[in-house]
């Protein structure tokens, strides 16, 4: 029983500190150059918290996201980053654990990387329109949404390549 807690806390801890090397790289790629997007990542830590709500539970993805958001906005944020990034986290989170709970099996990985890809992005137009009171910033969520599409679909490609591998892994215990 203390070996399978210890177990998790360390795959946890893996998967935060992938999900941490992912935030840098977005931190520090020029994507502005490529894609003239405000404020726009490529969502590659996503791929780590869809495979811990598939591989492992939804708590412990919360526990993954939460940290790496909190760890990223202190080291290359500042407070108003951080909400953002927690309220499009929230509603990516709710979108996994809906499609976990009660789709299972009926979406792809893309399908629902690209679902949750959405609904981070509405969440944080959400409390963007709250947070400046003015909804200028909901004009922006269409191109949103077409990232969404293409770079959750992306991502949900790398689930599916890097998924299988995991539950072999799983088997070994």
């Amino acid at each position: 029983m203390q070996s399978d807690k210890i177990k998790r806390f360390v795959l946890d801890a893996l998967l935060l500190a992938v999900a941490l090397i992912f935030s840098y790289v977005e931190a520090i790629l020029p994507l502005n150059i490529f894609l003239p997007l405000p404020a726009f990542k490529l969502g590659l830590a996503n791929v780590v918290i869809m495979l811990a709500v598939w591989a492992i539970s939804w708590v412990d993805a919360v526990a993954v996201s939460v940290l790496r958001i909190f760890i990223m906005g202190l080291l290359f944020g500042n407070p108003v980053s951080i909400w953002f990034s927690l309220g499009g986290g929230l509603f990516s989170l709710i979108s996994l654990a809906i499609l976990k709970k009660w789709c299972d099996g009926r979406f792809s990985f893309v399908g629902a990387s690209i679902i949750s890809a959405a609904s981070h992005n509405v969440g944080q137009v959400i409390f963007a329109t709250v947070f400046f009171g003015v909804n200028i910033v909901t004009s922006y969520l269409p191109v949103l949404l077409i990232a969404s599409v293409v770079f959750g679909g992306l991502c949900g490609a790398l689930v599916n390549f890097v998924y299988p591998k995991i539950q072999r892994i799983k088997e070994l215990k």
